[in-house]
């Protein structure tokens, strides 16, 4: 096989034609007949979304009832349907201080450990969704990080909030001044989670 040379080209021809290659993959899906998943990618995964389900039910328990509505629960339809829903790129919760009426976003994450010292929370094409959500709808937005223990029995809970999460790995120092009692309920004080 023979492959064109530079000079065949226009200046950022080849920028122009990886990027197309990368728009059609993105659309790109495995036919079920192609691909099955070993046994254990299966079970790592529906044991991740166990973990994160458990850990979502956590950060809604922590949410008294009393002074907080729950307007939206993103239920990851995707999952159940094999098929992509819209709604599953949004925060896990959209809640309501009964009291001011403030609406304010909440993503959950859980990790048994961290890795060197970093809470590994997320990647760019996730996170761009959730800035672009909270900037779109002008809206508050935090990400509650829960590590060690168990997913409904966190050792360390921290209510970060977005513009303040802005890598997919945070160093667990930086963490410290959002750290948040996991034993305790949360508070919406003054548009900060706490």
């Amino acid at each position: 096989m023979r492959f064109p040379s530079k000079e065949r080209f226009p200046p950022g021809a080849y920028e122009v034609e990886s990027f197309r290659r990368l728009e059609n993959l993105k659309n790109y899906k495995l036919n079920s007949n192609e691909y099955q998943k070993s046994y254990f990618e299966s079970n790592l995964q529906s044991e991740n979304v166990e973990k994160g389900d458990q850990f979502e039910k956590y950060v809604v328990d922590r949410f008294d009832d009393r002074f907080f509505s729950i307007v939206e629960w993103t239920t990851d339809m995707s999952r159940k349907h094999n098929r992509f829903v819209e709604s599953d790129c949004n925060p896990d919760l959209v809640i309501r201080d009964r009291k001011t009426n403030e609406i304010f976003c909440v993503e959950c994450k859980y990790r048994s450990h961290l890795v060197n010292g970093y809470f590994d929370w997320s990647y760019p094409e996730q996170m761009n969704r959730y800035f672009s959500y909270a900037h779109e709808r002008t809206i508050p937005f935090h990400v509650v990080l829960g590590f060690g223990g168990s997913p409904d029995s966190p050792s360390e809970v921290f209510c970060v909030p977005l513009e303040k999460a802005k890598k997919p790995k945070i160093p667990v120092g930086t963490l410290q001044k959002y750290r948040h009692n996991p034993t305790e309920a949360l508070l919406w004080e003054n548009g900060i989670l706490r």
